[in-house]
């Protein structure tokens, strides 16, 4: 069974043996403010910076239940 304490499963359904969840990194070190805060109010540039931002995070996996 794959455990790390840095992720914590999300409220899901059957969490039968051989399922799948969708479990949630507690990264408390996400600062979206600090990408967000030089796009001003330019709606594509707030997404593309946000995008860009997670995608240098692990921020979410698929873990099986066993």
């Amino acid at each position: 069974t794959w455990n790390n304490n840095n992720f914590s499963s999300l409220k899901i359904t059957g969490e039968n043996p051989g399922s799948f969840g969708l479990v949630r990194s507690q990264n408390d070190n996400l600062n979206i403010s600090s990408v967000t805060k030089a796009v001003n109010d330019d709606n594509l540039k707030y997404l593309n910076a946000v995008e860009k931002y997670l995608d240098g995070q692990q921020n979410f996996a698929i873990r099986r239940y066993d």
